[in-house]
């Protein structure tokens, strides 16, 4: 599985590692992982079957990722911090925070539609997040610091008087965007991801009482 310098460069930056030789291969079994959780679910994916997908014994899994909770709290860990890395370098090419905002939102669908398998595995998270305490701690943090940035965001671009409110537009800013991601990865989609993504875009402007967007 070949990577190009960009992947490199970027897996480099939401990982806590250079991407040496041994860790090409840590890569390589995540992303494994993550195709086996978005297309056969959690109760078939094993260390038997994210090394079928390599080549690989049960074993090279096993040396990165001893346990299976921690390949697959890995793997989950992987995604977000890919779409984290992703809207972050959407957000510092814009100027205003009206556009950041706008932005954010373009890039977490963009994720959705470029890396699909990342988004199914994400949704398990909310699933682990009931049953088990790790994986609660987990969703906790990451919709707390994602709360944070839209929050950020937010403050600098609405009124005085909804910014006394900034915390709770951005949680329901997050309820927004990922109940609709959920809505068109579960159901039937009504309409396709670029129409949902500027329907965000315009239910969050409303709910911050923002313009409308151009685009």
């Amino acid at each position: 599985m070949k990577k190009n310098p960009r992947q490199l460069a970027l897996y480099a930056r939401f990982l806590d590692f250079k991407p040496r030789k041994g860790d090409l291969r840590k890569i390589e079994i995540l992303e494994a992982a993550i195709d086996c959780l978005s297309e056969d679910g959690i109760h078939h994916t094993t260390f038997e079957s994210v090394g079928k997908r390599l080549e690989i014994g049960r074993a090279h899994v096993a040396y990165h990722f001893p346990e299976l909770g921690d390949l697959i709290e890995a793997a989950i860990k992987f995604c977000v911090s890919h779409v984290q890395v992703l809207t972050v370098d959407a957000v510092s090419a814009e100027e205003s925070n009206e556009d950041k905002l706008e932005a954010f939102i373009t890039a977490t669908f963009e994720w959705v539609q470029r890396y699909p398998q990342q988004a199914s595995a994400i949704l398990l998270l909310f699933y682990l997040a009931s049953i088990d305490r790790r994986f609660r701690k987990l969703h906790d943090e990451v919709r707390r610091l994602g709360a944070k940035r839209i929050q950020a965001m937010i403050e600098g671009c609405v009124s005085r008087k909804n910014k006394a409110k900034s915390e709770l537009l951005a949680r329901r800013t997050q309820a927004i965007l990922t109940g609709n991601i959920v809505d068109y990865l579960t159901t039937q989609p009504k309409e396709s991801l670029e129409a949902l993504r500027r329907r965000s875009i315009s239910e969050v402007s409303e709910l911050c009482g923002l313009p409308p967007s151009k685009t």
